[in-house]
């Protein structure tokens, strides 16, 4: 998640550089990197989507899934404002409409990442909890799986010793 959290922010960045440029071609080059990392904040969600645990957790993705899809949508028409050379209205909305909605849509990121910490800490301590309650059960169980091994190498050993012999 925090890799979708930087590419917003970048996003964001390139948005406003489009917006403030005067040169069609920076504005061209500013749009492409825009689409870059919209491509890699799609590719990092469907990496988490299949990672959500929680209903919690499903929940907060939701919501920021939510309010990043309208901050783009409108992202988008003030795009079009902007190439349009309407640069002080694009940069009028990006200060008025759209500053709200990224920081409601990053809010709730932060929020998903939050949360996901927590999660992580609660079953590093729940596996660590367990590891202490079955640790005898554990430290039989690699005794049983050594022990198994080397009955195996010297069966091994011994069947290769008959073999020889047999030749």
């Amino acid at each position: 998640m925090n890799d979708i959290y930087l590419n917003t922010i970048e996003y964001r960045l390139m948005e406003i550089e489009q917006i403030l440029s005067l040169q069609k071609e920076k504005k061209s080059e500013y749009q492409k990197r825009m689409s870059l990392i919209l491509k890699q904040v799609g590719r990092k969600q469907l990496q988490y989507e299949s990672l959500s645990v929680s209903d919690e957790e499903i929940e907060a993705y939701e919501n920021f899934v939510s309010n990043w899809g309208n901050y783009i949508n409108q992202s988008k028409k003030n795009i079009v404002l902007s190439n349009e050379n309407n640069n002080d209205q694009a940069a009028s909305a990006l200060i008025r409409d759209l500053s709200p909605v990224f920081e409601t849509s990053n809010q709730t990121l932060r929020e998903l990442i939050a949360l996901n910490t927590k999660n992580a800490d609660s079953w590093s301590g729940f596996i660590k909890g367990w590891i202490k309650e079955h640790e005898i059960t554990l430290i039989f169980l690699s005794i049983c799986g050594m022990t198994a091994c080397l009955i195996f190498i010297f069966s091994c050993y011994e069947e290769s010793r008959i073999y020889k012999n047999l030749k």
